[in-house]
């Protein structure tokens, strides 16, 4: 499975195992995104304390339509570990 790294980063911020839904979704999102933009607007929504499928989704959807990705701070993950 190719996209483990990813789910897993989704698993750890959702606080649970991803649905085989939410699985496609990011599976489609890497269609036409890098693994790096889906972390960012991942990071975001974490960010914003908006942690949804559909809020990530419109991230991303508003960084295609106005072709960017910001530079976000890094969250400190070191207590993931």
């Amino acid at each position: 499975m190719e996209n483990i790294t990813i789910e897993y980063k989704f698993a750890q911020e959702f606080g649970r195992l991803l649905t085989p839904m939410e699985k496609e979704i990011i599976s489609d999102w890497l269609k036409e995104n890098t693994e790096e933009i889906i972390t960012k607007a991942l990071k975001e929504a974490v960010f914003n304390g908006a942690v949804h499928m559909r809020y990530i989704n419109k991230i991303l959807k508003s960084w295609k339509n106005e072709n960017q990705t910001p530079d976000l701070p890094e969250p400190d993950l070191s207590w993931l570990k």
